[in-house]
């Protein structure tokens, strides 16, 4: 009398484990690219959103950005970078702070900006080290290789 085999075998079992593990393990992947990509794509566009409203700024306050050098250092930008007490400040405040909190930790130390009366520049390291955003007085809005040296007020 022939034995009837029910169930599977612990290699047909083992197999299918291994075969959904290298599945899951390509779509982890995926979906960790896609979330940089996303962050990096946020970045970029609240850098858009900050270049247009700094040129709202300058026009509505006498064709100045004001005395920002004191609020708005090499490596230390503030929210501040332009004058919080007035509306464009404000929206200026707002999108550096949104930002800040895309970098990690929040920390500052992925950004440098340097400002005046007459020019200012914003740079920020996007993640997974793909390269450098930056925004200036200039209209330039670009992706540079290089963090910009100190002092500078335009991009690269």
């Amino acid at each position: 009398m022939a034995r009837r085999h029910y169930g599977f075998t612990l290699i047909e079992i083992l197999v299918v484990i291994a075969i959904i593990g290298l599945f899951a393990g390509i779509i982890f992947a995926g979906l960790y690219n896609s979330r940089i990509k996303s962050a990096n794509t946020f970045i970029q566009s609240e850098m858009d959103t900050l270049r247009a409203q700094a040129t709202l700024y300058y026009e509505n306050n006498g064709n100045t950005y004001g005395p920002a050098p004191s609020n708005c250092a090499d490596g230390n930008l503030q929210p501040d970078m332009f004058d919080p007490t007035n509306p464009e400040g404000v929206q200026v405040q707002k999108i550096l702070t949104a930002i800040i909190t895309q970098l990690p930790n929040g920390s500052n130390t992925y950004i440098r900006c340097t400002s005046g009366g007459q020019t200012w520049m914003v740079q920020v390291q996007l993640k997974n080290n793909v390269g450098y955003w930056c925004v200036d007085d200039t209209g330039a809005s670009k992706l540079e290789g290089s963090f910009a040296t100190a002092g500078s007020t335009d991009c690269q």
